[in-house]
């Protein structure tokens, strides 16, 4: 999917001050390709995508709280990005290049990533996963009911913050309307030019057109 502009929104709650992913999207299962992900490293938060021209990375100053409900917001718009931590001055900044357009493809994750299938871009230097809550989760303004809205999770559990919508996150998958259903890696269509096949409850292969 090409992406041109990208707006995310979320509270979080940390257990501890260590490194960890919020939120990753990427190009490719393999790690490859274009990516954006919301992390915290060294105790502060970081905006880091890239477009396929080089690495942006935007960093708050803000140094986060284990206990204390944090609101980041990302926004970007073609090579310019923007990252808000608690209604603090918009920090901002460009990626290199000429590139204008990122293409998405996996999943969005919040908290880590899957690790049975997803290997994360080298470029988000965090490979952890969150501890703690997240809730009020939105994209593009829209509200997403993050347990609703997941089609695959683990290590959940209900927050004992307490909190509007609290859930306690460690990896979630939100692009489908229920945690019940199983996962099905056909689902969103990996396969561009082919026809996705299941090969196992997590993997797939893909029979393309001839050229492809």
């Amino acid at each position: 999917m090409t992406v041109y502009m990208l707006k995310i929104a979320l509270n979080f709650n940390p257990l501890d001050n260590k490194d960890g992913i919020l939120m990753y999207c990427a190009q490719s299962d393999e790690g490859l390709g274009d990516f954006v992900a919301l992390i915290i490293k060294d105790k502060c938060i970081e905006f880091r995508y890239d477009i396929g021209s080089g690495l942006a990375i935007i960093r708050s100053n803000h140094i986060l709280q284990p206990g204390v409900w944090t609101h980041v917001s990302i926004n970007r718009d073609f090579r310019e990005g923007n990252l808000t931590v608690n209604g603090e001055p918009t920090i901002g900044g460009k990626s290199p290049g000429i590139a204008r357009t990122m293409t998405l493809n996996t999943p969005l994750y919040l908290g880590g990533v899957d690790r049975r299938r997803i290997i994360v871009n080298r470029n988000v230097a965090v490979n952890r996963t969150f501890r703690g809550c997240i809730s009020d989760l939105g994209v593009s303004s829209v509200n997403v009911d993050i347990l609703k809205a997941a089609i695959d999770s683990t290590n959940i559990d209900d927050c004992n913050v307490l909190h509007p919508n609290q859930t306690k996150l460690t990896t979630v998958i939100t692009t489908s309307p229920s945690t019940t259903t199983p996962y099905d890696p056909c689902a969103l269509k990996p396969c561009i030019h082919g026809m996705c096949q299941s090969t196992d409850s997590y993997d797939y292969s893909c029979t393309c057109e001839y050229g492809y």
